[in-house]
């Protein structure tokens, strides 16, 4: 396709970016981590505002773990339970980061770090395993211990949300491709930088993980407490447009509202079936989550 028709496309997208009862911000498919290819899978696709079914506060749960981290699995089996109990209010990220999840061979061989959790992690106020952050709030460095989790979860759901995030996405098999579009929209003023990540996760990878309520016998040479087949949920596998995302707008005004859509090349090692792709908009000041949202992907 030549330069005029690509130019054509993009032409084309913006022209039918048109949404009843929302100001859209300009620009809606950029150059940032992987551009959406318009050329090769037409317009990225109009949404329509937000139902009052979809204005509710979800609760963005950043669990920090490490194989090498004895009371990490009662804190996942926490986040589990938690997110069990409010399937659609509930998102769960696994963020290996930190001393406890570097690969030690040969105990723990498999390496689930990432650019993105150890950017993270190194935010906290406390940076140990196994530690969480709920919504980011009241900010970056918050570092909350498992028995404070459910309090705070509850008290999350319970705020009325300052945005609305509404995702589409789509995998084509015969590219490798992942397309992902983001519509956010802004239900009250937000003064400063407003930014969107988009997240990718994935559950059931296995590999051995230290657990200090499991049995371990003194005269036995082997470590009894390392379950050598423990299967890691919502593992946090990398970003799609960054550790910490795109600015959507500056002091966005209710009502406001910004499409942002992303081509992203999958890669190999990731099941597809197996994977969620999560999209968070927060304020970048302070890092407060104003509403995220969850797709589980299907290949």
């Amino acid at each position: 396709m030549g330069i005029m028709n690509r130019i054509l496309s993009f032409s084309l997208v913006a022209s039918l970016l048109i949404f009843t009862g929302c100001d859209i911000v300009e620009d809606p498919i950029i150059i940032v981590g992987s551009q959406y290819q318009s050329w090769e899978y037409g317009a990225a696709p109009e949404f329509d505002a937000a139902t009052n079914d979809m204005i509710f506060q979800r609760v963005f749960i950043e669990d920090f773990t490490g194989h090498d981290c004895g009371n990490c699995p009662g804190a996942a089996a926490l986040a589990a339970q938690l997110k069990a109990n409010n399937p659609d209010e509930i998102i769960v990220v696994g963020v290996h980061a930190g001393a406890l999840a570097q690969p030690i061979l040969p105990e723990f061989p498999s390496d689930f770090t990432t650019e993105a959790g150890e950017a993270w992690f190194s935010e906290l106020e406390f940076p140990y395993n196994p530690v969480g952050r709920i919504n980011r709030s009241p900010g970056l460095g918050t570092s909350l211990f498992e028995a404070e989790w459910t309090d705070i979860v509850d008290a999350e759901m319970d705020l009325e949300p300052d945005a609305v995030v509404q995702m589409a996405v789509e995998f084509i098999p015969e590219a490798n491709h992942l397309n992902v579009h983001v519509f956010s929209e802004i239900l009250n003023d937000i003064e400063g930088q407003v930014k969107m990540v988009l997240i990718v996760t994935e559950d059931g990878l296995e590999g051995p993980q230290l657990d200090y309520d499991q049995v371990d016998d003194p005269d036995t040479p082997e470590n009894e407490q390392i379950i050598e087949e423990y299967e890691f949920e919502h593992v946090l596998r990398g970003t799609i447009n960054g550790s910490y995302g795109v600015i959507i707008g500056t002091d966005m005004l209710a009502n406001e509202a910004s499409l942002k859509s992303y081509t992203y090349e999958w890669p190999e090692d990731w099941s597809v079936d197996h994977s969620n792709v999560i999209a968070v908009v927060f304020e970048a000041t302070n890092g407060r989550v104003l509403n995220s949202m969850e797709v589980h992907l299907d290949a």
